[in-house]
């Protein structure tokens, strides 16, 4: 009974490691355009709001990130929101953000640095 579990196990994993492997190859497109599609919004201890490197005021945050968003959706391209936000970054400001990119459906990710 032994003998013939081992043999059977022995079968089994021969065959799967005989198998040729499957080639995969990464997608050319996806992969570079992945990085242009980021909206970067930044947030310091100060709580200034940055989109990219350009500083924008809170009351022009809504307007100016959802004009970025829509850039993307024009080219038929789903944004991701990456917010980045200090430690001392006030919580009402990153749901600001988050709400603002929800509102236009799209990803959101955090990104918290002291």
């Amino acid at each position: 009974m032994k003998l013939y579990f081992l043999a059977s196990i022995f079968f089994i994993s021969y065959h799967c490691y005989s198998q040729s492997p499957i080639k995969v190859e990464p997608q050319k497109n996806q992969t570079s355009d992945t990085s242009k599609q980021n909206i970067v919004v930044s947030i310091d201890r100060r709580q200034n709001f940055y989109i990219g490197t350009k500083k924008i005021k809170e009351q022009f945050l809504d307007s100016v990130l959802t004009t970025e968003i829509d850039k993307f959706k024009l080219q038929s391209l789903t944004p991701i929101v990456i917010i980045n936000a200090d430690t001392a970054a006030l919580f009402g400001q990153v749901f600001k953000v988050v709400r603002i990119a929800k509102k236009d459906s799209v990803r959101v990710l955090f990104n918290v640095k002291e």
